[in-house]
């Protein structure tokens, strides 16, 4: 039968594709693709940082080929710490950290959350 032709009954068929299942699917996309798409972003950089530091540390171990290496931003920095430790500036960072973590203690002390 046409798409809108009277059957021997008298009754107009009209046929028509059911879309809900088309649409189920499409909105089931739609959620799946809005939830690991905006996850998928943030892991971008920190896999490219961290595959650019890999190829510089491995690469120059493995002895790779210097067009190879200065494709990792890490190969163009300087090698840290440019001096030796010393004993004097293990003893000045350590105090820092330590004077660091006491003034945080203090203002966590004085927080202003009182019978949470």
């Amino acid at each position: 039968m046409e798409v809108g032709r009277r059957d021997t009954r008298g009754r107009s068929s009209l046929s028509q594709i059911n879309v809900t299942p088309f649409v189920d699917v499409m909105l089931v996309l739609l959620i799946v693709f809005m939830v690991t798409a905006p996850l998928l972003t943030v892991g971008v950089p920190v896999t490219l940082a961290v595959v650019g530091y890999l190829l510089d540390t491995f690469g120059t171990l493995l002895e790779w080929p210097e067009w190879l290496l200065s494709a990792s931003p890490f190969h163009h920095l300087a090698r840290l710490p440019g001096a030796p430790m010393t004993l004097t500036s293990v003893l000045v960072l350590t105090a820092a950290g330590v004077v660091a973590a006491a003034a945080g203690v203090v203002v966590f002390a004085r927080r202003d959350i009182r019978g949470a």
